[in-house]
């Protein structure tokens, strides 16, 4: 999708393919850790009495988690962006904020 809207020239395109196998691959890892996290996190709803700690450990790795699967997006991101031309920096900035608008939830209802 990059390719094309942005017009990438050829070494573009092999810049962009390593940091888009790079960064996929960086993600994987990050959710999987998550998704074992989570699996953890779920079967203390089986133990009693509640074990707080764990409980509050165990989500504040879930969150740590994501928290670098946003940081590892936005540096990639960041990467691409640096590869490109200033008019194609312009045209990835409108396409980045479409992507966001795109992938927001919807707002609250009243």
């Amino acid at each position: 999708y990059l390719t094309k809207k942005l017009q990438l020239d050829e070494n573009q395109t092999q810049q962009y393919a390593k940091l888009r196998d790079e960064h996929h691959e960086k993600i994987e890892n990050f959710q999987e850790k998550e998704h074992q996290l989570r699996e953890h996190f779920f079967a203390l709803i089986s133990k009693s009495p509640d074990d707080s700690l764990a409980i509050k450990t165990i989500s504040d790795s879930i969150a740590s988690t994501q928290e670098q699967i946003e940081l590892a997006t936005f540096y990639h991101f960041k990467k691409v962006r640096a590869i490109l031309k200033p008019n194609q920096q312009k045209r990835f900035d409108e396409v980045i904020q479409q992507t966001l608008r795109m992938m927001a939830p919807p707002p609250p209802s009243k």
